[in-house]
């Protein structure tokens, strides 16, 4: 009879042991960074109030912030069918911080990220539902560090070797 208990046991600690790991799988796809993609321009006054349409190109209407990115961070969106597809965060200045913002962007979303490409100031993660490219570079004095996300991950559409090939060089 112990050994019915025993072996009960067992397989019940196994069981608990796999539910834990598929939990945990399952909580890790939902703590990833949080973007504004998806969200309609009405969403995105609410935190942005001054965001504003400029003007419409092949990848969809562009707004701005309404920041000027040389006074420090400015926002940049790209919408289509009223929903935002590109979110781009970029600092510059003539100092050392933008380089700051990107080393602290790259130890931040590294730890949630599931497939990525590191390279030399270009840096590009895939999640989910969407791509984060970082980026840091310095031309004609001025620093400048941006962060794009972008809609397509890979529960939708975007597979680990097509990523790869695009991205990994």
């Amino acid at each position: 009879m112990n050994n019915r208990i025993t072996i009960t046991n067992i397989a019940r600690y196994y069981v608990t042991i796999i539910f834990v790991f598929i939990t945990a799988l399952c909580s890790a796809r939902g703590n990833e960074p949080g973007n504004n993609l998806g969200k309609t321009i009405s969403e995105l006054r609410q935190v942005f109030p001054n965001a504003r349409y400029v003007r419409t190109e092949a990848k969809g209407d562009f707004y701005t912030d309404g920041e000027d990115p040389s006074e420090g961070l400015s926002c940049f969106f790209y919408l289509k069918n009223d929903r935002v597809i590109e979110e781009c965060m970029i600092i510059q200045s003539n100092d050392g911080f933008p380089k700051m913002v990107y080393d602290q962007w790259i130890n931040t979303f590294s730890k949630y990220m599931s497939v990525a490409a590191f390279g030399d100031g270009v840096n590009h993660m895939c999640f989910s539902t969407f791509s984060m490219h970082i980026m840091f570079f310095a031309e004609y004095g001025k620093n400048t560090a941006l962060l794009v996300y972008q809609a397509g991950g890979v529960n939708n559409g975007i597979t680990y070797n097509d990523f790869m090939n695009k991205w990994s060089k």
